[in-house]
């Protein structure tokens, strides 16, 4: 093996002998990359024994894993380049961080190939830490150089500048380092004054404390004392100039200011409106103005004999004299105290006294300054405030109504008894830890806009929130709040009430139920009359379908009148159903006209035939958010209270005219002073009935006024529908003439968007597949089996829900769409479906009902129902959604 001539001499002997003695480590590796060989030196730089390291990889050591991967690829490469490498890494040592340079050798055998590497370490701590005192030290300076607070500057004899810190041109008015070194120098001298610094500073080699008058970039004067010094070449010719200037004006300017300020306090002292007396160090007075001698009704002479005992009230002198001793001893620069003076009437009177010294350059007291200020009127102004003060904290703390100081960020910082027992907090403590949005509000995205409100308007008025507390019960309270801003416009604290509403909106709620039915009751009578006329075209077309002899023409006709009639009364039926629901107010966006259109149907059918039904719907398409139940209840009112009107006439005919307008809403500003909102719907609902006089008109929204005669009804309609608008941030106004007619116009807050179809996309597709009918009713599934069977579906049937689930789980894969009753006997069919569910996460089911509430529907899409069909069964729509269905698959 051939060993490096500089380390391993002629023998391995030699070479263990000047390994044993370096003191470098010394270091080898053999191709498992494992230490073969360790000299002594490494205990002491490392803190382990050789005996320790031996035969170990860097891994094996426990070394950190970047140490041992660094090391491991560096040992790699020379192994497979077969060259010597240099590298440097620092290490955490049992002494502290070192730094050390490796020298790796690689070591040859007979063939040439790398059989060991040899490392030789040197510890370089000492240069690296040198190395960075040196980079700090620079850095140091550097740092001060742009930091300093004096204008540091290179320049030559002819004033180029060649160098300056940011603090040079920040005084000479430059706007930047770059811009100052690009200037003209002849900006900053007059000729005169620049000559004059030259010779100075070529004869004394160095200027100190020289000052001097000189020029910015605007050519505004800026008076700088400089300390500078010279640099001259072998021939004694002054080649550079160097060192600091300060600017000196703010000092000049304030001595020039100081003395006609020693004027103007002699001017102010004599001729001033304040009372102001000059005191000796003993507290005897050496002057007095004209305003104090004013104030308390002496002569000057008189108060210099009376002093500040005399003209001093006995209860206020001893802390006075007391202040005075403090300020002489140097303990407070001044004073300030409200004390009692005693007026020569005998009269007494409170003076704000500020009292201050006056020194010499040595720090020695002169005298006295104090001045007296009237505040008679202030303190007992101050009084009445601190008594008022505690009524209103006792207006705050008895309040019944939630009042409250919050942040921004979502804590109170005060909130009165009736805050804590309304969110149900053991303590105002408790509750002031409280998180707003996250343990207050129901959403908390609520709260969010409702700090856009505050930000775009600085205050809401009764504007309803719903709340928890802290058992979880929910609360609705109506907020009126104001923002409080600092100078810059920042809302720094929001100030309110609180008004807990729930109980009231509960009874408003069972009010518009009940008078929901009287109008459901008033529908009855026209309903009843429709049914049976449609009862009687069934009867009569079934007696004509009995004829043998029908011609086919006739048979057809028949068919399709009773289809229409039957169409007519599920449609009535749909309409009462959904008007009559009860279910909690829900807050969504209604496309107006849609809801409208809806409403008509109700109305078209239950109208009296002599009153025609209008509507003039705008081309845009408002959309409110708003309880679209709530809404439909106070359309429907203002319609039936127009009919009534109508009814009045002597020929009881007429018409309804429904219109609606997009207003916005700065129109609206004069009409309504508190519509914030940028564009309302407007509702218009007409008559041409038999009006109203004034004052009718203008009780018509009161509960339980009606012009009704007795029996006819119970006055709640409007005040219903008046309660409505006014929840949903509206406004109201009536127009009515007697024999003219009346016109109700509704503003509601809304946004506007295109027309928009409710029409579902029908599938197109032809294709066939499985159908599982689950019906009670065995007319109807034989009825729709036969229909399905004749447009090529497979149909499996079942009579109830139990029945409906075994035959899923025994046909699942031959069945595509599952059509299902809803109200079946056993098991119902939601309940089902969601066991079909169980046995195939991916069953497609369309569910059939007379009727379904909104919000159940909602909550059944939600948990994988895909479709719901209307009761009664219209065979097209079955076809069009079960291949959609299929389709779509």
């Amino acid at each position: 093996m051939h060993k490096p001539d500089d380390i391993a001499g002629n023998s391995e002997q030699d070479f263990r002998r000047i390994a044993e003695h370096a003191p470098n480590i010394i270091i080898r590796f053999d191709r498992q990359l494992r230490h073969l060989y360790v000299n002594p030196a490494v205990e002491a730089k490392m803190g382990m024994t050789p005996q320790q390291m031996i035969g170990k990889t860097h891994a094996e050591l426990g070394l950190p894993d970047e140490i041992a991967s660094f090391w491991t690829n560096s040992l790699k490469k020379v192994f497979d380049s077969g060259k010597a490498d240099l590298i440097e890494f620092d290490f955490l040592t049992p002494h502290g961080k070192a730094w050390y340079r490796s020298r790796l050798v690689p070591e040859l055998n007979e063939k040439g190939g790398v059989e060991t590497i040899l490392v030789i370490a040197d510890d370089i701590t000492d240069l690296k830490l040198a190395q960075e005192s040196l980079f700090d030290n620079e850095e140091r300076y550097r740092q001060f150089f742009n930091e300093d607070l004096s204008g540091n500057f290179v320049s030559t004899p002819e004033g180029k500048i060649l160098m300056c810190n940011p603090s040079f041109a920040q005084i000479f008015g430059f706007d930047s380092v770059e811009d100052a070194l690009q200037s003209d120098p002849s900006l900053l001298y007059e000729n005169k004054g620049r000559n004059l610094y030259l010779r100075l500073l070529k004869e004394r080699k160095k200027l100190e404390n020289f000052h001097e008058e000189m020029k910015r970039k605007d050519g505004s004067t800026v008076y700088v004392v400089s300390n500078i010094r010279g640099e001259f070449d072998p021939l004694g010719h002054l080649v550079r100039i160097h060192g600091y200037v300060l600017d000196e004006t703010d000092r000049i300017r304030a001595e020039e200011g100081l003395r006609q300020s020693m004027e103007q306090f002699r001017k102010l002292f004599e001729e001033g409106p304040v009372g102001m007396a000059v005191l000796s160090t003993d507290l005897n007075l050496i002057r007095v103005n004209a305003a104090l001698c004013s104030l308390l009704g002496y002569s000057e002479q008189e108060m210099k004999e009376r002093g500040v005992h005399g003209i001093t009230h006995p209860d206020d002198l001893m802390n006075d004299l007391e202040q005075a001793r403090r300020l002489l001893r140097g303990e407070v620069a001044s004073y300030q105290i409200e004390k009692r003076y005693i007026k020569k009437t005998g009269e007494i009177i409170w003076g704000f006294l500020t009292a201050s010294l006056v020194r010499d350059e040595t720090g020695k007291i002169l005298y006295g300054i104090g001045i007296v200020e009237d505040v008679t009127e202030e303190k007992v102004a101050t009084e009445r405030l601190r008594g008022s003060e505690e009524k209103y904290r006792s207006l705050f703390e008895d309040s019944k109504d939630v009042i409250f100081i919050s942040t921004p960020g979502g804590k109170f910082l005060d909130i009165n008894q009736a805050g804590v027992e309304l969110f149900g907090y053991a303590s105002k403590e408790e509750l002031l830890e409280a998180d707003i949005a996250r343990d207050l509000y129901l959403d908390a995205e609520d709260r969010a806009t409702m700090i856009k409100l505050l930000a775009e308007r600085g205050f809401i008025k009764d504007y309803e929130v719903r709340v928890r507390r802290k058992d979880g019960k929910r609360l609705i309270v109506l907020e009126t709040t104001t923002v409080l801003r600092n100078k810059r416009g920042e809302a720094v604290t929001y100030r309110g009430i609180l008004r807990d509403v729930t109980e009231q909106r509960g009874l408003e709620e069972q009010l518009r139920q009940a008078q929901k039915m009287e109008s459901v009751g008033t529908l009855a009578g026209g309903m009843a009359h429709d049914f049976n006329n449609i009862l009687s075209i069934i009867l009569g077309y079934v007696n004509a379908l009995e004829q043998v002899d029908l011609p086919r023409e006739q048979h057809l006709k028949s068919i399709d009148s009773i289809r229409k009639a039957v169409e007519r009364g599920a449609g009535i039926i749909r309409q009462l159903l959904t008007f009559a629901k009860k279910t909690a107010g829900e807050i969504t966006s209604i496309p107006l006209n849609e809801t409208i259109t809806d409403l008509s149907r109700l109305l078209e059918e239950t109208l009296p035939k002599g009153i025609r039904l209008v509507l003039q719907l705008t081309a845009a398409n408002p959309v409110l958010k708003a309880d679209e139940n709530q809404l439909q209840q106070a359309l429907l009112n203002l319609c039936l209270n127009a009919k009534d009107a109508i009814f009045s006439k002597p020929d009881e005919k007429g018409a309804i005219i429904i219109q609606t307008e997009v207003v916005h809403g700065h129109s609206m500003k004069h009409r309504f002073p508190r519509a914030e909102d940028h564009q309302y719907a407007l509702i218009m609902v007409q008559d041409d009935g038999v009006g109203m006089e004034e004052e009718a008109r203008g009780r018509m929204f009161e509960p339980f006024f009606t012009t009704k005669p007795p029996g006819k009804g119970t006055g709640l309609g409007l005040a219903v529908v008046y309660g409505v608008v006014n929840a949903h941030k509206g406004f109201i106004d009536v127009v009515s003439v007697l024999g003219g007619g009346t016109t109700v116009n509704v503003f509601l807050p809304a946004q506007v968007m295109q027309t928009a179809s409710r029409a579902e996309t029908a599938g197109t597709g032809e294709s066939q597949g499985g159908v599982l009918l689950v019906e009670d009713e065995v007319m109807l599934i034989e009825l729709l089996q036969t229909f399905l069977e004749e447009n090529g579906f497979r149909v499996f049937q079942a009579r109830d829900g139990e029945e409906a689930v075994r035959v899923y789980e025994k046909n699942r894969n031959e069945i595509d769409v599952v059509l299902s009753d809803m109200g079946l006997p056993k098991l119902g069919g939601w309940e089902a479906f969601q066991k079909m569910k169980e046995i195939n996460p991916d069953v497609k089911s369309i569910l059939a009902s007379g009727y379904l509430d909104p919000v159940l529907r909602t909550e059944m899409i939600k948990a994988g129902a895909v479709d719901f069909i209307q009761k009664p069964y219209v065979p097209e729509i079955i076809l069009e959604r079960i291949r959609g269905i299929i389709d779509s698959k």
